[in-house]
This record gives C-alpha cells, sequence and structure tokens, in this order.
C-alpha cells in the first residue's frame, strides 16, 4: 500500500484489519505513533516509515515475523522495541 506524501498524522486502528498486507509505504507523513492493531499485519514483509514524526514504535510490531525490511530513518525515535524476534528481518534503517 503505497501512502508516502499524504500529510497523514495518524492510521487508522482498522489498518491491522488488511492482514494480507505486504509492504506499506508511509515515507514523508506526520505519523506520532503507530496503532496497537499494525501487529495484526502478521504478513508484512517491508515497513517504510522514513520522515515521519514517530517517537517510540509499538511493541506489536514484533508480531511481523515475516518483515524484512523495515526503514525508520528520520524520525524522533527516543525508545524501541526489541526486534530480535524478528527473524526474518535483514534490513533495518534509523539514521536520523
Amino acid at each position: 500500500m503505497f501512502l508516502r506524501n499524504n500529510f497523514l498524522s495518524s492510521l487508522p486502528a482498522t489498518i491491522g484489519d488488511l492482514t494480507k498486507l505486504e509492504t506499506l509505504l508511509l515515507k514523508n507523513n506526520h505519523l506520532i505513533y503507530l496503532p496497537e492493531s499494525i501487529g495484526k499485519l502478521t504478513n508484512m514483509k517491508m515497513l517504510e516509515l522514513h520522515a515521519n514524526e514517530l517517537r517510540s514504535l509499538h511493541p506489536n510490531i514484533d508480531k511481523m515475523q515475516l518483515l524484512t525490511d523495515l526503514d525508520l530513518q528520520y524520525n524522533h525515535l527516543t525508545a524501541m522495541p526489541k526486534l530480535e524476534h524478528l527473524k526474518c528481518l535483514t534490513k533495518v534503517r534509523a539514521a536520523r
């Protein structure tokens, strides 16, 4: 799902209903948090959150067991959940 450059400040909790979703591109929005339901996206392989205003990630992100690519660059992260349970994760970008 391509949602780049849309000035989104939040995602609806119903995003978790898209359980078949494999790619979520949210670059250049204004997200400050992800809903708890993000953990229901268990088929997610690529999650792009580049250039938002995230301060932390919901711990439910560790339920995305198929996630291979996580882009967190240019956010305001002060804390991150442990990602060690994400065995498929091969690429993490978190530079400021």
